[in-house]
């Protein structure tokens, strides 16, 4: 399959801001799964430097490979999103990270009690998690700053996710290619795909030990992005469950619908569970594409990817 050229809009209408800070005090190895009464600070202080938006006419379109691959499963609706529909890929000039097109439709989210069907926007996504390595391209640039508990300067460490990073950090480092964090609903549609998967690989229950991600076990410790190819997502996204957590832009609330995003919040939803050891007893449940945790801190075992609003592609 030959690769077709892909112009993304360089104007982002992000409506989030990015001047919202979590307070970065002793960092937790210990994921907030719990209902936390105390509230952040939010950092109102204007930003010194301009975040430099990247120009995205100039993104290549790439085959995933030599043979045309479908996304699976059937549209709820009749949106242009279909079994028919080709994967697409893009790479982000400035972090080198492949993007994923989430076409525009409706899929099936929530609990699978509560299944109910919701339409959003086409957008991009990072295939992987942000590496240590594309995090550091963001450090070099001047427009990103590595906390003294990260490992971006480790070239052993280089392919795993960034961890240790700040909602306000994860939010820059998005700006600065041009994007912003998913919202829990974008999250969730590239994990499950439209046919509401239980997990991202479908509805098989996984073993203790995984071929579909790395849950806790003897090491439980991170491992490179992209080492559970068998765990793709109906889109052809990775690492959608274990290894780390992510963070999502959407506002933590108990019970919600996913589509309240709130920037000035002190606790954000975060999605997929992660390879901690504290997780072993549930972490079957926490891969669960529909389970929300949420987080107000950095840790050892919480990550993100980004988003690039599809503008009329």
């Amino acid at each position: 399959m030959s690769s077709t050229e892909e112009e993304i809009n360089s104007e982002n209408n992000d409506n989030e801001s990015s001047n919202s800070d979590l307070t970065d005090t002793d960092l937790e190895n210990q994921i907030l799964l719990m209902d936390s009464s105390e509230q952040a600070e939010n950092d109102k202080s204007d930003e010194d430097e301009q975040i430099l938006l990247t120009n995205l006419s100039n993104l290549q379109t790439e085959p995933l490979n030599d043979e045309t691959k479908e996304i699976s499963g059937a549209e709820p609706g009749n949106e242009e999103s279909s079994e028919s529909k080709i994967r697409k890929i893009i790479i982000e000039p400035l972090s080198g990270i492949e993007m994923v097109y989430i076409p525009t439709g409706s899929f099936l989210f929530g609990p699978a009690e509560e299944l109910k069907e919701v339409s959003i926007d086409g957008y991009w996504i990072g295939k992987t998690e942000v590496t240590n390595a594309q995090f550091r391209k963001c450090v070099e640039a001047g427009l990103c700053e590595e906390s003294l508990t990260m490992d971006i300067m480790n070239t052993e460490t280089a392919d795993q996710p960034a961890n240790y990073v700040t909602y306000k950090q994860a939010q820059r480092f998005c700006k600065w290619i041009g994007g912003k964090l998913p919202t829990e609903l974008q999250w969730e549609k590239a994990a499950r795909g439209i046919s509401g998967n239980i997990y991202p690989w479908g509805n098989e229950f996984p073993e203790e030990s995984t071929i579909y991600a790395n849950v806790p076990g003897e090491t439980s410790d991170l491992l490179s992005v992209g080492s559970f190819p068998d765990g793709e997502s109906p889109f052809g996204v990775l690492d959608m469950a274990g290894n780390v957590w992510e963070w999502t832009s959407t506002l933590y609330e108990p019970e919600t619908d996913g589509s309240k995003s709130d920037s000035s919040a002190a606790e954000y939803v975060i999605r997929g569970g992660s390879a901690s050891p504290l997780e072993a007893e549930e972490t079957m449940f926490m891969l669960r594409t529909d389970y929300r945790g949420h987080a107000s801190k950095p840790n050892y075992f919480l990550g993100f990817r980004c988003i690039i609003p599809d503008s009329g592609l």
